[in-house]
């Protein structure tokens, strides 16, 4: 999921920038698992496999053009 915000160039021009755009997005923000999985996720073969469990991730960008 992503999300971008540009700047108008009224409110941008006073700053003396072409182009202000702040953005954020996140790869799994919702992970949904049972308490009786016991801290396995959904995406895991089985109870015997030993993985990582997926994590949520945040990304934040900023896009300044002078």
């Amino acid at each position: 999921m992503s999300l971008t915000y540009s700047f108008s160039e009224e409110l941008i021009s006073k700053w003396k920038l072409q182009r202000l755009e702040l953005s954020v997005s996140t790869n799994n923000p919702f992970i949904v698992c049972s308490s009786k999985l016991k801290g396995q996720t959904p995406t895991q073969g089985g109870f015997t496999d030993i993985q990582l469990s997926v994590r949520q991730t945040f990304s934040f960008g900023l896009y300044v053009s002078f």
